[in-house]
């Protein structure tokens, strides 16, 4: 960091050159003169694959630092991430507005949606502090589980329904290509729980678990509002599924007419 301020780099020539004298700056001990700012630093967007290298650029930006361990270091405490530490220099706000958010969605929502909305927290909003929100807000989260397994009245979830809980935001969280241990927060204890709820992913139940009498229902709804030319197309395709027979289906038609 220190040569930055007496160098900058060339893109063009791929090498160092010597900072030219010119505009505000100060002198160092040994009498040369040197700019107090950085040369200009990427800038990185809040990605689940990059948001460490944005909290970085953010200390580097408001501090100097010496190393990676220095840029982590606040006030003689080193923290884990570069997060924390960004948090520790309140160079951002802390997760106040999350829980509010939360608070207005226990007192209105279900259980489901509530670990709908947080969810959606975590990935569009990286709060500061995972962990604490989760653990402020997993009992309404579980409400559902504690009220099957008739625990409703205790003030805490037990550990099976704590990992009840885990499992589902950990389905949701796939949805979206992340993980619990993204965001600091622990891992289901799959030997807690029930051997149907243990490995099966959500989407699979979601893909599995329906109604084969409702549909059917639905499907012979639905059929009678087909116009003549979809209805052929519709018991070519049944009639093939049904009779076994491999197909290639083609349908050619304008976006929006039904086809």
């Amino acid at each position: 960091m220190t040569s930055l301020r007496y160098c900058t780099w060339s893109s063009k020539d791929k090498e160092w050159r010597w900072r030219k004298l010119r505009g505000p700056g100060a002198l160092d001990e040994k009498g040369r003169k040197v700019f107090l700012h950085v040369g200009r630093i990427p800038y990185f967007s809040i990605h689940g694959e990059n948001k460490e290298l944005f909290f970085l650029r953010s200390i580097l930006i408001n501090r100097p630092c010496r190393s990676f361990a220095d840029a982590r270091t606040v006030e003689g405490v080193t923290y884990q991430t570069y997060k924390e530490a960004c948090v520790a220099l309140n160079l951002f706000v802390d997760d106040n507005e999350q829980e509010r958010v939360m608070e207005e969605v226990v007192g209105l929502k279900s259980a489901p949606l509530v670990r709908q909305c947080f969810v959606s927290l975590l990935v569009f909003c990286e709060p500061a502090n995972c962990l604490q929100l989760f653990e402020r807000f997993v009992r309404w989260m579980g409400d559902d589980f504690a009220l099957w397994s008739n625990e409703h009245r205790l003030p805490d979830l037990s550990e099976a329904n704590r990992s009840r809980v885990l499992k589902a935001l950990q389905d949701l969280l796939a949805e979206h290509g992340r993980y619990l241990d993204q965001f600091n927060l622990p891992m289901p204890l799959l030997h807690l729980l029930p051997g149907g709820e243990r490995g099966e992913s959500s989407l699979i139940r979601q893909e599995t678990e329906f109604d084969l009498d409702l549909l059917t229902r639905q499907a012979e709804d639905m059929e009678e509002s087909l116009s003549t030319e979809q209805a052929r197309i519709y018991h070519d395709v049944v009639d093939t599924v049904l009779a076994g027979e491999s197909r290639i289906f083609a349908v050619n038609a304008a976006g929006g007419t039904g086809a």
